[in-house]
């Protein structure tokens, strides 16, 4: 039985003789479902849908080879936008007398987030998805692809799309490519407004390592006037010594505080009483991740 290499004539198949329809649709990118894996299927008298874990590794490629996505779902598990939502079929169909091995990852019908449907998605869903994505981040590994989202029928938000998840490059946070266009998208621009300025405080604070002894931290807008006390060992930036795009993004920003890395997090008290919100943390890799 070949487990390693699927042809192309099994992508238009469904899981079995059910009364099965493809799903289609067109993502927030504007491209359509199923770039990769050729679609799920939807069983019409179960509810269930039916998604191969096996993919084209090349738009042109002639073949599908098995992707990563139940083997990060597995490492992310009860995360922020991973919830057990899912379990792992398997089929054993046939082409031209050779018997092929196909894994499918099995979810009951949910809400995907399109154009159509983008107004469900509330603050608190996008918050929990994006820690969800840094929890996979931690661990070495990334969407590598347009961030998609669905809501089950707990209204629970989730990750929808890992067809093309597997290791990522060196740095961490570089899936933020993906997560602003998608935050944008879902009309929640002023939060990705937010994190792009914070991200660029970070990453430009090597500029001003000599005043505080450190490269990058995390970095809190505040939007009321600065208090005369700020907590100890915590930099000060002025819009002005920002670049021009931040403040121009963020006009309604007063002034930056930034935290050393190792301090950790500031409490939610804290940002309470000096009316504070975050804007960006490092992404730390586990010591044990990829």
């Amino acid at each position: 039985m070949n487990e390693r290499v699927i042809p192309l004539a099994l992508r238009d198949t469904p899981p079995s003789a059910d009364a099965w329809v493809r799903l289609t649709g067109i993502r927030l990118d504007g491209l359509p479902d199923g770039c990769h894996t050729g679609g799920a299927w939807h069983n019409q008298t179960t509810g269930e849908v039916w998604k191969p874990l096996d993919a084209r590794p090349g738009p042109d490629c002639p073949f599908h080879e098995p992707t990563r996505e139940a083997e990060a779902l597995a490492l992310v598990a009860g995360e922020p936008a991973f919830p057990c939502n899912w379990r792992v079929e398997f089929t054993s169909p046939q082409v031209a007398g050779e018997l092929y091995y196909r894994r499918w990852l099995v979810r009951r019908h949910a809400t995907v987030i399109d154009a159509a449907h983008r107004d469900l998605l509330t603050l608190s869903h996008v918050l929990d998805v994006e820690q969800g994505l840094r929890a996979l981040n931690r661990r070495g590994w990334g969407v590598n692809d347009a961030i998609s989202v669905a809501l089950d029928e707990g209204l629970r938000p989730f990750i929808l799309d890992l067809s093309n998840a597997g290791s990522i490059g060196r740095y961490e946070d570089e899936e933020y490519s993906y997560w602003l266009p998608f935050l944008r998208r879902v009309g929640y621009g002023w939060l990705a407004d937010l994190r792009a300025a914070g991200r660029g405080i970070a990453h430009g604070l090597l500029l001003w390592r000599d005043r505080m002894g450190y490269h990058n931290g995390h970095v809190y807008a505040g939007l009321h006037q600065r208090p005369k006390r700020t907590p100890r060992g915590t930099l000060i930036v002025e819009p002005g010594e920002t670049r021009r795009a931040i403040s121009e993004t963020c006009p309604q920003v007063r002034w930056w505080l930034v935290r050393p890395d190792e301090d950790g997090e500031l409490p939610q008290t804290t940002l309470d009483r000096l009316g504070l919100l975050w804007a960006w943390s490092p992404i730390r890799r586990l010591a044990d991740a990829n």
